[in-house]
């Protein structure tokens, strides 16, 4: 059709539209019912704008309906069968994912030559591009020239090119079925009058995302009611807002232990008795749900401050301890027996004190030696001053008598002693496994109080010496038993019980697994290297008969169960034979043992103190991170969907069915004057 024909017929069209319009206004009545018969048959709307296109460039000749009868599937399938190969068209529409069987179906819209798709007059798509069966190459101005050969196999190839170059009028504009998938976002688009598929670039722009509903909780008031001294009411109420819900209280009674309830209600009710007198900070909050998660409330007005009042003045108490040590070690046993030479002095200490809430008066002290442990005469002081009537101290009839001892104060006792034995009594006092020497000290303060004692332990070791090169190892600990964490003290004694001096003497010591070495004082003539696993000592020269001693500072650094056993061992290089082992001459070891300790916090104190569930964990819950979490309402919960409203389908459809019934209307009328080509 040339451009003076499609002129004409324009012109032709444009005045027969001015003359409908003023037909319309002079009678609207007729005008409504038009409009009614339009909005009512989608079927005879289709069937005016169904001209048909049978150049050879049709995908289907003579356009998708027969004859202009009307654009149902039947009609649309008898085309494809008259005019091509149904084969042919499957590969082509399968090729832009075409669903021809109900082609029929989907709403009219419009392609545009400027490359834009419309539907219900709404923009879907641009750079529209149309498929044909021939290499159409228009050369005109901001179009872009030529097409894209496909080829599918089979014989069929197929061109894509602009809409600007495919369509005879680059500024007019083609009927076309309008797919888009079910978020409303352009898929393809069908000619109908020649079946040539068209794609774009959709203009679908999603919806943002909801928002999630939004809420509050808040912990309104904290109410408190003094039952009796040590036990206490508190009511707590709350509020939610918004989309929240809510789930429950919590509290913290101040001394470490904490109440929840998991109840909807906006009001709880808490009862907790106090086990000390003080002065106790409460807080409580609110825990809502929103969203599926937690939210908490623990503000200023649900806090307060409560006081428990000491309990009336009940009779004092008294009370005291007595701990006996030898060397300075607390020996009270024979595994924490200390070592001690035969005729070799060595020093006892006995300390008094008032551990209870009265003062003692008239104490008395005595310790009665061991047979076999000899006092060294005048060496007996209280609180560093001689004791004029010691004797009286080794007879349990009279003891010392200490006039007063006040609350937190003490009396001390110290002394020397000593195992005296010849030649013919050597082995029967001290024998080369060790004789034990158990010494018990006694106070018996005025009063009520009965007396208390407490052991010292010595171990008296026969070293012979001998013919030859020599040497012995003696190890004894402060303590047999210590808590994690405590410092104690490994003591070694090193002599050499040969015929020759001993030079460079290696002293060596490895700790036990759980204890830590920390430190050890430095010895006159030795070098010595510490390490938190191991101790090494090298004694330079080391004379016949000569002692030497060592103190290795320790700690327990976990839990265990039994005793913890270690071993220290000596090597000198003129010994060859001492022993079976040659890198070593003589090994002795000491054991401790750790008292099993519990978990200190409320409601965990069968636990084990180091174990996992023994430390306190923060509440992970917004606005809860003061409590613990092992609280059960600071678990998480499973999260669940929240509903979100929104607008449905239905409606949309209908609006969309209702626009383009009277879109189509209009444009078939248009093309009853003006038929278009792809």
């Amino acid at each position: 059709m040339s451009e003076k024909e499609s002129s004409k017929k324009t012109n032709v069209f444009s005045s027969t539209f001015k003359k409908a319009v003023n037909f319309f206004k002079s009678k609207p009545l007729v005008a409504l019912a038009l409009l009614a018969l339009v909005a009512g048959s989608v079927t005879l709307i289709n069937a005016s704008a169904a001209s048909g296109d049978c150049t050879d460039n049709s995908i289907v000749r003579c356009g998708a309906f027969s004859g202009g009868t009307g654009p149902t599937q039947g009609n649309f399938n008898k085309n494809v069968a008259a005019y091509h190969n149904a084969g042919d068209i499957d590969r082509i529409y399968d090729h832009y994912g075409i669903d021809d069987k109900n082609l029929g179906n989907l709403p009219l819209g419009t392609v545009k030559g400027d490359g834009t798709i419309w539907l219900g007059g709404k923009k879907v798509a641009t750079n529209a591009k149309s498929t044909g069966r021939q290499n159409i190459t228009r050369n005109r101005p901001g179009c872009v020239k030529g097409s894209t050969e496909i080829d599918l196999g089979g014989g069929t190839k197929i061109y894509e090119r602009d809409t600007c170059v495919a369509f005879k009028d680059s500024h007019g504009s083609l009927q076309a079925w309008i797919k888009l998938d079910s978020d409303g976002k352009f898929q393809y688009a069908v000619l109908t009058v020649c079946g040539n598929p068209v794609t774009g670039t959709p203009t679908y722009t999603p919806p943002p995302p909801p928002k999630p509903p939004t809420g509050a909780t808040k912990c309104t008031a904290l109410r408190v009611d003094k039952l009796d001294r040590t036990r206490f009411k508190f009511g707590v109420s709350g509020s939610v807002s918004g989309a929240a819900r809510q789930y429950g209280y919590i509290i913290s009674y101040g001394d470490g232990s904490n109440g929840n309830v998991i109840n909807s209600a906006n009001k709880v009710t808490f009862s907790h008795t106090y086990a000390k007198p003080g002065t106790y900070n409460i807080q409580a909050a609110s825990i809502a749900v929103l969203n599926g998660k937690k939210i908490g409330d623990g503000g200023k007005s649900c806090a307060a401050t409560i006081k428990v009042e000491k309990p009336p003045e009940q009779p004092k108490t008294p009370d005291f301890s007595i701990i006996k040590y030898v060397n300075g070690k607390d020996a009270n046993d024979n595994n924490s027996a200390v070592s001690v030479k035969a005729n070799q002095e060595f020093e006892y200490k006995v300390v008094v004190e008032n551990t209870g809430e009265t003062k003692l008066t008239n104490v008395k002290v005595w310790d009665v030696l061991p047979d076999g442990v000899t006092y060294v005469d005048n060496t007996l002081k209280q609180d560093g001053k001689t004791v004029g009537n010691d004797s009286d101290f080794f007879n349990a009839s009279k003891g010392v008598v200490v006039k007063s001892i006040d609350i937190d104060k003490s009396v001390t006792f110290t002394m020397k002693a000593v195992i005296k034995a010849d030649d013919s009594q050597i082995e029967k006092k001290c024998s080369k496994e060790g004789t034990y020497y158990n010494n018990v000290a006694k106070a018996d303060p005025e009063g009520s109080l009965p007396e208390k004692k407490d052991p010292a332990v010595v171990k008296c070791k026969n070293i012979p010496k001998v013919n030859k090169p020599g040497v012995d190892i003696e190890k004894d600990v402060s303590k047999s038993e210590v808590a994690v964490g405590e410092e104690f003290t490994w003591h070694l004694t090193v002599t050499n019980t040969g015929d020759i001096d001993l030079k460079n003497v290696k002293v060596t010591d490895t700790a036990p697994t759980n204890v830590d070495f920390i430190s050890a004082p430095d010895v006159a003539g030795t070098t010595i290297t510490v390490g938190s696993r191991k101790f090494e000592a090298v004694i330079a020269n080391l004379k016949v008969g000569q002692s030497v001693e060592f103190d290795i500072v320790s700690k327990v650094t976990a839990q265990v169960d039994g005793d913890i056993v270690n071993t220290a061992c000596v090597d000198a290089k003129e010994i060859k034979d001492q022993t079976d082992n040659p890198n070593v001459d003589d090994c002795d070891d000491a054991k401790v043992k750790v008292p099993k300790e519990f978990c200190p916090v409320p409601g965990k104190e069968n636990l084990p103190k180091d174990s996992a569930e023994c430390k306190a964990q923060p509440c992970p819950i917004p606005g809860l991170e003061n409590y613990d979490a092992s609280s059960d309402l600071c678990k998480s919960i499973p999260e669940t969907p929240e509903n979100v409203p929104s607008t449905g389908g239905g409606e949309l459809v209908l609006m969309s069915l209702i626009a383009l019934v009277l879109g189509a209307g209009v444009y078939a009328y248009t093309l009853r004057g003006n038929k278009k080509k792809a």
